[in-house]
């Protein structure tokens, strides 16, 4: 296994277990780091775009910034 996927694998598992402990803005930031080694980890994409959706309200809510993030269509 290449060092960056095996560091890609424990950014993975460390940024879950921030999110499984409520730790929703550390675990951000974990995804964050990832998707600078690897832009196109779609799982590291969607994670991240699932707790970026938890952090907005319903009035700032925008559908097309998540799909932007998640497809880089922007």
């Amino acid at each position: 296994m290449p060092k960056s996927d095996k560091k890609i694998k424990e950014l993975l598992e460390d940024a879950y277990d921030l999110y499984r402990k409520n730790k929703n803005k550390e675990a951000i930031e974990k995804y964050e780091e990832i998707l600078k080694i690897d832009k196109d980890n779609m799982e590291a994409r969607f994670r991240y775009c699932i707790l970026k959706t938890y952090e907005t309200t319903y009035d700032d809510f925008n559908i097309e910034g998540v799909i932007n993030i998640l497809f880089e269509v922007a």
